[in-house]
């Protein structure tokens, strides 16, 4: 592709998209579509080497502006039920502006005819037929997630309703790693490249590893699926989102996910393990956590 490309970064101010931009400093020109002002704020404090533009992916008209001279976008969108439309805005806005490249952050559970992945569906087969080269990428549950689970794991305990159910959980810096690489390849990376960890475990042997990173007793709590869900709804969580999660769990039970090797293929690199990710970003907070910050 020449010069290096300028990339717009949409979902730039989450767990993966945080961690794509510091893979990318210094390496690309990046802008960063800012859905809020608390966003705009964020970014500039973060990352200040980006630029953050405003815009909301539910009006096409207000993120035009953001593909002016944008040549290879990233696009990752939140788990709402609106979903399948803001992709489909970003994915046309991207189609007029003439961007060259597109990398997709779809999930693992593609092909699992569940409500979590049917955007994620439609928006592959989209980009399929659009004639755009693309990259597709297919991350497994985060290891990241556990950093919005402090307090559960401060009473001893991580909570999920999978039964046996075993992923691959990944570390969202190595789901940043292949993304960039994905946007400064000189050619497109072809996919669906499916980003896992180097072992499958089931929440249970989960929970004994962070055990013994943190040095506290943490035991799996497997509640049924569905008096999870209302659980979650009645806690604040959307209730789309609380049903959608239900139903990936019901069916995790019944799946055999392993590891995929496609991280190492794109970085050269083994990705991360439970206790890569223990050491480096959870103790780190789990210190910081109120409850043990006091001890």
């Amino acid at each position: 592709m020449g010069e290096q490309p300028q990339i717009l970064v949409v979902g730039g101010t989450g767990m993966i998209g945080s961690a794509l931009l510091e893979e990318l400093a210094g390496r690309a020109p990046v802008r960063v579509l800012a859905h809020t002002a608390a966003s705009e704020a964020y970014l500039s404090h973060r990352h200040p080497e980006v630029e953050a533009t405003a815009g909301d992916l539910a009006d096409i008209s207000t993120v035009r502006h953001a593909f002016d001279g944008i040549e290879c976008m990233f696009l990752l969108t939140p788990s709402v039920a609106a979903q399948r439309r803001l992709e489909e805005n970003a994915l046309a806005a991207a189609a007029e502006a003439g961007v060259a490249r597109v990398v997709y952050l779809s999930n693992a559970e593609v092909g699992w005819g569940i409500e979590l992945s049917r955007a994620h569906e439609a928006t592959e087969r989209r980009l399929q037929s659009s004639g755009v080269a693309h990259t597709v990428l297919r991350p497994d549950y985060l290891l990241d997630n556990l950093l919005h689970e402090l307090e559960e794991l401060a009473r001893g305990r991580v909570v999920a309703p999978s039964g046996s159910g075993r992923c691959a959980f990944v570390d969202a810096r190595d789901v940043g790693a292949v993304a960039a690489a994905a946007l400064l390849a000189d050619r497109p990376i072809p996919g669906p490249l499916v980003l896992s960890g180097p072992e499958a475990l089931s929440w249970a042997e989960l929970a004994e590893r962070l055990s013994a990173a943190l040095g506290a007793p943490i035991e799996h709590e497997d509640p049924d699926p569905a008096e999870w869900a209302r659980a979650a709804a009645a806690e604040g969580m959307p209730p789309w989102l609380a049903g959608a999660l239900s139903e990936y769990f019901t069916r995790l039970q019944t799946r055999a996910l392993t590891p995929s090797g496609d991280i190492l293929w794109v970085t050269g690199r083994e990705p991360r393990s439970v206790e890569d990710f223990a050491r480096d970003r959870l103790v780190p907070a789990w210190a910081r956590h109120p409850v043990n910050a006091t001890s």
